[in-house]
């Protein structure tokens, strides 16, 4: 990593981490910009909808901040947050506070007319049909005065918490922004939702139509020219970063525009002296708390947690194609053009799901193969214990280290893989046993059972070669790699693993 001589004392970070970004910061994204401007040109409304933190705000004050240029031609551009508001009623009133300031800013003024009907949503309190009369009132009002107003309101999600108690009630709400939503109102809505609008709908009122009134974009992480041009910014705010440092940087912080922006933020301010994969190592704690936002949303979004266990975890026992299709509707994961291989927001991203639900009984989609990883596992400490004591992990660490260096001069040798070792050495606190699957089970037992003749009492020399078979089938199903990433399991592979599971488990009763 090289820092430029010119840098000297820097007061604030160019890369924002706590907000949306703007200006110079604001990179990329150019196909959904010309998609928005040609949304909001011809009238209709339009949603955007992605994980959160994937710069969803960021997208629509840029879009925002493009049209002001139309203030000329009669438009003006409101933006409130549906988190700041306690009540269906307060979000009427903040709109007609921030299209009184819209007015009041352009050479248009405001007109009597305009000012009555103003004035209407704020004395309409809490009655219903007060302000559902002003609202739409005050609009038509604008129209004959040759004015559009495009209204942005982000994090939509809240509507589930505004919009009233009862369905009916939250019914009538959402199809009076359906009404609003059509060109001849006045009005032109950008909305932002981790949700997509007919998943809200659902939720909070049963359904409505609201959705099919706009264009719903999904916003996913950076391609890789958006990869480049942050890559470029960073290079222009002083941080060099040759080929493998960058492939560093990215296997943290993948395609999230967040991370990206965090991690060159840790690098900024940086000692000097250290280098990128020490620097990200003692920063990844910062990611973890978004992986844990992330986990959330998904554990309240019905089964996509599971879904993505399934994925990137492995075994994919029950997915179906439209639990992958939901899966990318959300934006929690996608795909390369003609790629088979699934993709989420970064690699380490990955590796905390494995790590985090490894042992999760929430999701034990597969209680038999739960049943028989854990059986082995406890085998295995079992047998091992009784050979070395207390100190048979270590042990087992130092074999495996052995057979590692055995394996780069004859690499038909293997015992427990490198990258078990790497996700290990990043967790010491917990068993090496644990880390390993079932490809490896079968090697640990193979190995000593030749060498200590220990598991003699589970397995004999015909069972062991089964053993063998069953392992290795069951570690192709559990690994979602050893099919490109998109492999679901056919009702065959389900019954043969099954089988597997239950003879391993009978032998070591």
């Amino acid at each position: 990593m090289i820092r430029s001589n010119e840098r000297g004392v820097v007061p604030a970070t160019p890369f924002a981490t706590g907000a949306a970004v703007s200006g110079r910061q604001f990179i990329g994204r150019g196909e959904y910009l010309k998609r928005g401007r040609g949304r909001l040109k011809s009238g209709s409304s339009y949603a955007i909808c992605g994980i959160k933190r994937i710069g969803k705000t960021s997208l629509a004050r840029k879009l925002l901040y493009e049209t002001e240029n139309w203030q000329a031609l009669g438009w003006i551009t409101v933006e409130i947050t549906l988190q700041d508001c306690q009540s269906f009623f307060e979000m009427w009133r903040r709109v007609a506070r921030k299209v009184e300031e819209a007015l009041s800013a352009t050479r248009h003024g405001i007109s009597p007319e305009v000012r009555d009907w103003l004035n209407a949503v704020e004395a309409g309190g809490d009655v219903y049909e007060k302000v559902h009369d002003a609202v739409e009132s005050l609009f038509k009002r604008l129209m004959t005065e040759y004015v559009r107003t495009i209204l942005l309101i982000d994090e939509f999600d809240y509507v589930v918490e505004v919009f009233g108690d009862d369905v009916e009630t939250r019914r009538a709400r959402m199809m009076f922004l359906r009404t609003l939503a059509e060109p001849k109102s006045g009005v032109t809505f950008v909305l932002t939702s981790r949700r997509r609008l007919d998943q809200l709908e659902r939720s909070t009122c049963g359904g409505s139509t609201f959705h099919q009134s706009m264009l719903t974009e999904k916003l996913i992480g950076f391609d890789k020219r958006e990869h480049d041009a942050f890559r470029g910014y960073m290079a222009e705010n002083a941080l060099y970063l040759d080929d493998a440092e960058w492939e560093t940087l990215t296997n943290h912080a993948g395609r999230s525009p967040f991370m990206l922006s965090k991690a060159a933020e840790a690098l900024f301010f940086a000692e000097d002296g250290l280098s990128v994969e020490e620097v990200l190592t003692d920063f990844e704690k910062e990611h973890i708390k978004y992986f844990q936002e992330l986990l959330k949303s998904m554990r309240e979004d019905g089964d996509c947690l599971k879904r993505m266990i399934q994925i990137f975890v492995g075994p994919q026992y029950d997915l179906t194609e439209n639990g992958i299709d939901e899966l990318k509707l959300y934006g929690y994961i996608w795909q390369k053009r003609g790629s088979r291989r699934y993709e989420t927001i970064s690699p380490l991203f990955e590796q905390y799901l494995k790590r985090e639900v490894r042992d999760d009984s929430a999701l034990n989609f597969w209680p038999l193969m739960t049943e028989t990883e854990h059986k082995l596992r406890d085998v295995i400490a079992l047998e091992l214990q009784k050979h070395y004591g207390d100190d048979w992990e270590t042990e087992l660490r130092k074999e495996a280290d052995q057979k590692e260096l055995e394996r780069k001069i004859d690499n038909t040798i293997f015992f427990i893989d490198l990258e078990t070792i790497k996700r290990y050495k990043k967790n010491p606190g917990e068993r090496l046993i644990d880390q390993c699957n079932f490809r490896t089970y079968y090697n640990i037992i193979a190995h000593y059972r030749k060498s200590l003749n220990l598991f003699v009492n589970f397995f004999d020399g015909r069972k062991l070669t089964e053993l063998k078979k069953y392992c290795f089938k069951i570690h192709d199903l559990r690994g979602p790699f050893a099919h490109s990433n998109g492999h679901l399991c056919t009702t065959l592979e389900i019954k043969e693993a099954d089988l597997a599971c239950e003879k391993i488990l009978e032998w070591l009763k």
